[in-house]
């Protein structure tokens, strides 16, 4: 598993102690490497303040294969430089001479069973140690003679050495609290010491029988203090939360004492929980003890692991007298198992689990997105939670957005507040009692959330639905984490909130808990580590237990725990840590979060609280309603909270500039950078290029050079006055200058439109290789949407409809390439005779339809077969005619109509508006393939209509996904079969299903200033940031 390389000088080579010498030396000692051509040695020295417990040692990591590149299996260990002295470590290795090396110290232990390389402790500075490039042993500066010594933890005076986390390792957390001793009246009034020891289960061919291994175990209250305690491998750590300065420490030989009120938690650390036991000891003091007479060892019980299967519970144990074996009383223990997140996908690169900087203060946090939605009187107008929700918060600022996640039925993690959902019974406008049935959310699939007529708590008790939005996909509820991780601007941070079913003071639970807690947590977890990039996140919860998981599962992202506080609006929960401020403060502390969330109730009424937090060096958010005030917010930003979440970014936010605190850090980090990019010299390049469009027609980009040379001074006075990434702006000014040059062309040629065939003709040269196709794409297209663009594309476009006018009909069957342009025109000799086509000549002129009235009936007809049926008829038999290509049509349109899977849905039809995953849905339901959705930009109404849907066969003529048509892209939309769409809509804006040609359409040809809206289209398809650039730009350029 782990590579350990004693890479040590030559006369150094007799064998040094190791932290683990009274054991079999674990390590996996492999020969000394060759020094590569090239490589340079170097000697790491170290000094250790720090007491190593039995098992630990030091160990190094960094960006070299000799350090093993931060994979934590791959660190490699130190040695004590002098026998006996375990102050200085040190190692020799080679390092790489053209590159300068980052490295970080840490503290590990080996499991003696499987080799498993543990983290215990390391450094987390955000920049690492570094060895400069062409350092080596031989070329130490004048007068020093030995090596440089770190200090292991400390860089230039800044101390971090932060808890490690899970790799393979389990912790077993027992908890001790509300008074959980009820022993006999004479001794209950003594103070209990408790003391956990592991005992190693393990049956194997030296041990003894399980009996005489627990026998053994009781004579360990007798063993001198530091004395081997334990007969597994195992770390034993305990915290008081009566000591508001202490964290995790080790037990002393007789435990712990616990206090009345007191909460102890103790966190053992085993590599093989399912052959671990644990000996809870009690110890006590006679009343006639002298001052210097140890404890007494009063009773004890021992918990199997057969008791600890779940992730967490309760245990109700007898305690057993240790001198006469009879029942003395009983313990009450609550415990929490946590679980390794596997795969491990943390390195030791980098960690930000206690980071946060010191300019980031006061932040704006949007609460839920841009608030909750769903109060009698002030809610928001937006559904909470949704993606709509989130961007509306970042568009106002927000440097955070926090929001809900918990779990679907299916371990989707989900955006949502509340745990218990209602659905509609009925499909009815008016909603009465018995039509709406209460469910728990976690007890649907993410597929019946979106499916079902879903309304929220408030919504179903009044009777009355509050949002009629759902269509558009970015108002819809139960957005996936995924989804927001993906479509949310990525330098607005997230604060995640894990929603979890907590146990309230008087004993009823908030909601049933069903999933394992440990897979919850994990779930999420997986979703982020996978999502996240770059983004700043930090997770919180009302639960200490998910806090602690959260903390121990991962190194990268910080943890705060949320707090209820004092207050009478919200009922007090079982475990007090979350009850008060001051628990919340000591626990945060003890388990090395990142702060806590207080409630701002709570710092009203007493202010000094803050620095309560703040003294630890621990960070402070605050929450509540009574943060959504402008005064209010103004005054906490005073006290030095970090960040305060609240509701309405767009009312109460008063930032003059409207950015992520993210976003301006990102900027001023690049500013070296963005002044060495000399935007005029890199258009300048483009005098020196032609511009090859699809009609082989040259146009020269001379003057287009000198138009983009004046957009370019635009974008730098806008930059610099309003702050926007020169990146942006160079990336801005691209796309606007790729659609002028576009629309110039149409404007040359406004008869030329793409209609997702290839209206070039193909050479001849290499037959086999011109008229090769994958696909057949059977296309269908609604006349109204085909007539709307056919009468706007050109001036005199006179456009006739089928009759009934809304009927899909068939445009044409397409052989076509994946990812390239199709065969077309394969027989120049070819001929069309409509004779052929006698018998389902009426058959066509009905379905098979040509709306441009400007040319004969027979014109599309002929075109399709000359065009696409000669290629298809080269290798398909099926199609080798014109009467069997166009009845092939025909009957495809019979079996496979899209106005047929329309109505299967029950859902769709013509005069309104749906989302591109509603149509998708649909038609993947009825062909259970992938289809291709066309849409028609109306640059009058600036509605993208639906306009064709594409079908596709192989070469056997049976159905198949319609991946890789040019024109078409796979669009990353939620809630698709497998997160995409195959289309050249905007999956962000609605597509209308016109049941009507509009009347007043004025054929027209395409002026500078329909370019502009040609322009606008393009910003439709970017996020609100960049949208918002575009439209600036462009206003600049219409003045």
């Amino acid at each position: 598993m782990q590579r350990w390389w004693f890479l040590e000088e030559n006369g150094d080579a007799k064998g040094t102690p190791s932290s683990t010498s009274q054991k079999t030396d674990t390590s996996v000692k492999k020969p000394k490497r060759p020094t590569p051509a090239g490589d340079r040695r170097y000697t790491f020295r170290v000094l250790v303040t720090y007491d190593l417990l039995k098992d630990e040692t030091i160990a190094i990591t960094g960006s070299s294969d000799s350090l093993g590149n931060w994979d934590p299996e791959q660190c490699v260990q130190l040695h004590p430089e002098n026998d006996g002295d375990r102050n200085i470590w040190r190692l020799v290795t080679e390092l790489p001479r053209d590159a300068s090396v980052k490295y970080r110290y840490l503290i590990c232990s080996v499991d003696p069973t499987s080799g498993n390389v543990h983290v215990r402790r390391f450094e987390t500075h955000i920049v690492p140690r570094q060895v400069p490039i062409d350092l080596a042993d031989d070329e130490v500066p004048t007068g020093q003679v030995q090596p440089k010594i770190d200090t292991l933890g400390d860089i230039d005076g800044n101390i971090k050495l932060d808890k490690g986390w899970l790799t393979t390792e389990t912790i077993m957390q027992f908890k001790f609290f509300d008074n959980p001793f009820s022993v006999k009246e004479r001794i209950k009034n003594r103070l209990l010491y408790v003391k956990i020891t592991t005992m190693n289960l393990r049956i194997n061919a030296e041990s003894q029988n399980l009996s005489t291994l627990l026998e053994e175990s009781l004579s360990s209250d007798t063993r001198e203090n530091g004395a081997e305690s334990a007969t597994t491998y195992s770390f034993t750590e305990v915290t008081s939360l009566r000591n508001p300065n202490v964290g995790y420490e080790q037990q002393s030989q007789f435990g712990c004492p616990y206090h009345k009120d007191d909460f102890l938690i103790y966190n053992v650390t085993v590599a093989e929980p399912e052959n671990v036991a644990y000996l809870v000891d009690l110890y006590t003091y006679s009343s006639k003890s002298k001052e210097d007479e140890p404890p007494y060892h009063l009773g004890y019980h021992y918990i199997l692991p057969n008791f600890l299967k779940k992730s967490e519970g309760v245990l109700e144990l007898p305690v057993t007298c240790a001198s006469k074996h009879r029942p003395l009383g009983m313990m009450r223990i609550e415990y929490l198992k946590v679980t390794p997140l596997l795969p491990s996908r943390c390195t030791l690169e980098r960690s930000y689990i206690r980071y946060w900087n010191k300019r980031w203060t006061g932040l704006d946090v949007g609460h839920r997105g841009s608030g909750t939605s769903f109060k009698a009187s002030d809610g928001n107008v937006i559904r909470e939670n949704t993606i709509a929700s989130l961007k509306k918060a970042v568009a106002h600022g927000a440097d955070m957005v926090e929001f809900d996640v918990q779990l679907s039925k299916d371990l989707v993690p989900v955006i949502y507040h509340d745990f218990d959902i209602y659905v509609s019974l009925k499909r009815k406008t008016t909603l009465e009692t018995n039509d709406m049935l209460e469910l728990p959310m976690r007890e649907l699939t993410l597929e019946q959330l979106r499916n079902l007529k879903v309304y929220h708590v408030v919504e179903g008790r009044n009777r009355e639905a509050k949002f009629f939005d759902e269509d558009l996909e970015e108002h819809q509820p139960f957005p996936q984490l995924a989804e927001a991780l993906d479509l949310i601007d990525p330098h607005c941070g997230f604060n995640i909130e894990i929603k979890w079913s907590q146990k309230l003071k008087d004993g009823r639970m908030e909601s049933e808990l069903t999933f394992d807690t440990n897979l919850y947590v994990d779930c999420i977890l997986r979703v982020v580590l996978e999502k996240a990039g770059n983004r700043r996140i930090v997770f919180s919860c009302f639960d200490a237990d998910i806090c602690t998981m959260l903390r121990l599962k991962q190194n990268l992202y910080p943890v705060m725990f949320l707090t209820l506080g004092v207050t009478s609006r919200y009922p007090s929960y079982h475990d007090p840590r979350c009850n008060s401020i001051e628990m919340a403060v000591r626990n945060a502390y003890a388990t090395e979060l990142l702060g806590i969330v207080a409630h701002t109730e709570d710092l009203l009424r007493d202010q000094t609280q803050v620095n309560l937090a703040t003294e630890k060096g621990l960070i402070i958010f605050c929450w509540g309603d009574d943060n959504n005030c402008k005064d209010t917010i103004k005054h906490l930003k005073s006290l030095g909270i970090h960040a305060i979440i609240y509701d309405k970014m767009d009312i109460f936010s008063d930032k003059a500039v409207k950015e992520s605190v993210f976003l301006v850090g990102a900027r001023d980090s690049q500013a070296a950078l963005l002044q060495q990019i000399n935007i005029e010299n890199r258009y300048e390049q483009t005098n020196q290029h032609e511009f090859l469009n699809d009609k082989n027609v040259r146009l020269s980009l001379d003057k287009a050079a000198s138009s983009t040379a004046i957009i370019c001074q635009i974008a730098y006075s806008l930059k610099t006055r309003q702050q926007i990434t020169m990146i942006s702006a160079v990336n801005m000014i691209f796309r606007i200058v790729c659609v002028i040059f576009f629309v110039q062309f149409c404007l040359a040629a406004p008869n030329s439109r793409y209609d997702g065939e290839d209206s070039r003709e193909n050479s001849v040269d290499g037959v086999d290789q011109v008229h090769q196709f994958d696909l057949l794409i059977f296309t269908q297209r609604w006349p109204i949407t085909a007539c709307h663009e056919w009468r706007e594309t050109g001036k005199g476009h006179i456009c006739g409809l089928p009759t009934p006018a809304t009927v899909w009909t068939i445009h044409g069957i397409w052989p076509t390439k994946r990812n390239t342009i199709g065969p077309a025109f394969c027989n120049k000799s070819a001929i069309f005779d409509l004779s052929q086509l006698t018998a389902i000549e009426q058959q066509l002129e009905d379905h098979w339809v040509n709306v441009e009235k400007n040319k004969p009936d027979e014109s599309l007809w002929e075109h399709e077969w000359l065009k696409h049926g000669t290629c298809a008829a080269e290798t398909i038999e099926q199609l080798n005619t014109e009467s069997k290509y166009f009845s092939q049509g025909l009957s495809w349109l019979e079996q496979h109509s899209v106005g047929a899977a329309f109505a299967a849905s029950g859902d769709i039809k013509p005069g309104y508006n749906y989302s591109l995953t509603t149509l998708n849905k649909a038609l993947f339901d009825y062909y259970g393939k992938d289809v291709a959705i066309e849409c028609f930009y109306d640059h009058k109404t600036h509605r993208q209509l639906l306009n064709e849907v594409r079908i596709c066969f192989d070469k056997q003529l049976q159905p198949a996904d319609c991946d890789g048509i040019v024109g078409m892209e796979r669009i990353a939309i939620p809630n698709a079969r497998v997160g995409t769409v195959i289309s050249n809509c905007n999956a962000g804006n609605p597509i209308f299903y016109p049941d009507t040609v509009p009347t007043d359409t004025v054929p027209k040809v395409m002026d500078i200033e329909e370019t502009y809206e040609t322009i606008y289209t393009v910003a439709n398809e970017q996020d609100d940031d960049q949208q918002q650039q575009t439209y600036e730009f462009v206003e600049v350029i219409l003045v």
